[in-house]
């Protein structure tokens, strides 16, 4: 590290707009900055060697378990220990606030990083672009209703093995579930991620993902759903890979098989 010394610090309202600028390419990066200092139970943390910002990470708190969602360092800064110094102080906090699993979802060519720190990878995330929706048809489909709330989160908790009740209601705008003599069978936020669709039958996630195409060029679902790959292929769009799934600490009962948009 050449002597440097990296400060670990909360970011204040003050230095967004800096943090922001780190990277130029994402517009909508100010906006979700601001989501993070303003919401209870995210975090957002930057990075100082003296008076300069290089760099700075955001988490996402649930209630056993905790998402790193960014770790962003300037190329300049890379090689320097400001992303090796972010990651430590995330999890010690993480921990401190009882976040017995990790997870983060990390490019390849990071595999090695985030392994040096204890996680491990739990499967692959594919983001497919480019092709034309099908429409929505099917009635089974209703926006969603407070009565739906217990089911959305079951269905979640089955699905990823968190309880992340607290942040899915926060997603709730234009929700929409699947409902079947009174049970939810699947749900869609369009909002979280790129698109969150859980469900527990891959025709209806598929049905859901009609409902979420229109509003978004692309959609991201772990790798091995073959039924959903075809489809999509079909319909015209490419997948590439997007990122890898990892988790530190207790183990999480992940099932992918019920995931249909993340």
């Amino acid at each position: 590290m050449q002597g440097r010394t990296v400060t670990i610090k909360p970011l204040e309202a003050g230095g967004l707009k800096a943090a922001a600028a780190l990277t130029p390419e994402e517009p909508e990066a100010l906006g979700r900055l601001n989501w993070y200092l303003h919401t209870p139970y995210a975090r957002a943390v930057g990075a100082w060697v003296k008076e300069e910002l290089t760099g700075y990470a955001l988490t996402i708190g649930h209630a056993h378990s905790a998402h790193g969602t960014d770790l962003v360092v300037p190329p300049h800064w890379m090689g320097e220990g400001v992303g090796t110094a972010l990651l430590r102080a995330l999890l010690a906090e993480m921990e401190r606030n009882g976040a017995t699993a990790q997870v983060v979802l990390a490019p390849t060519e990071s595999l090695g990083f985030f392994e040096r720190f204890g996680f491990r990878a739990e499967g692959d995330l594919i983001r497919y672009t480019g092709g034309r929706h099908v429409q929505a048809a099917l009635q089974e489909v209703v926006s969603v209703a407070p009565e739906h709330w217990l089911g959305i989160c079951h269905l979640d908790r089955r699905a990823t093995g968190e309880d992340r009740s607290r942040w899915l209601r926060e997603h709730d705008y234009l929700a929409k579930v699947w409902l079947e003599l009174g049970r939810v069978r699947g749900f869609l936020l369009p909002l979280a991620g790129d698109g969150l669709i859980i469900a527990d039958a891959p025709y209806i996630g598929l049905e859901l993902q009609r409902w979420l195409l229109p509003v978004r060029d692309h959609i991201t679902l772990p790798a091995g759903q073959e039924q959903v790959h075809a489809h999509l292929v079909k319909q015209g769009y490419v997948p590439e890979p997007h990122a890898v799934r990892l988790v530190r600490g207790a183990p999480l009962p992940w099932r992918p098989e019920m995931v249909y948009g993340w």
